[in-house]
């Protein structure tokens, strides 16, 4: 599908719940000391490689990624149009399993973790969603974007993202780790990681 060329995406930085491997979903779990260090780090890298001031920046409205986004526009000059938050952004909902982390999920849930595994793309766990359900999400908000766009979201909903803009196979996209403290810059063409100083050998 057509795109903004160039489309900046950006994951929020860490939280403790990533620290510890738990799902958050649509749990709204602030930064940790490390995220923010990640943000400030996209912010600067991001100074010194493009002109953000022409870029609109959209974040989800979950505060580890509003958050991200404060952070990032306050390293860069000038003021580039923050269109603010959107729900289409938000994580993918993890239902039942928000706040858990892949182990005590493989132990209460085996039946379900196995099916996940199985149809990592199309798995629903209860009261949540789907990689596919999320890709159909955010597909509308991508139609909407004009001109140069800054994206900041969340692991599951961007590779969901990726599907949608036929960048990825379901079955690349689900494999994917989604790096904290670098950004994906999108074209056309493809997509190309970037890090920020001090950050790109980190997991």
């Amino acid at each position: 599908m057509p795109f903004p060329s160039p489309l900046l995406v950006i994951r929020h930085g860490e939280t403790d719940w990533n620290a510890s491997g738990r799902l958050q979903g649509r749990q709204d779990i602030p930064l940790n000391t490390r995220g923010r260090a990640q943000a400030e780090a996209v912010g600067l890298a991001l100074r010194d490689r493009l002109d953000i001031s022409r870029f609109a920046c959209l974040s989800s409205p979950l505060q580890r990624a509003s958050v991200t986004l404060d952070l990032i526009l306050a390293q860069l000059p000038g003021t580039p149009r923050n269109l603010g938050r959107d729900a289409r952004l938000a994580e993918k909902a993890f239902g039942d399993w928000e706040g858990l982390d892949m182990p005590t999920i493989a132990q209460r849930y085996p039946e379900q973790h196995a099916r996940r595994a199985a149809e990592p793309y199309t798995f629903r766990v209860s009261g949540g969603e789907s990689y596919a359900d999320a890709a159909e999400r955010v597909r509308p908000l991508l139609e909407e974007l004009q001109g140069p766009t800054l994206l900041v979201a969340h692991g599951a909903l961007i590779r969901s993202l990726l599907v949608a803009i036929g960048l990825a196979s379901p079955e690349v996209a689900t494999r994917m780790v989604i790096h904290q403290g670098r950004w994906l810059e999108l074209t056309a063409a493809g997509y190309e990681w970037y890090s920020a100083p001090g950050w790109g050998d980190q997991p």
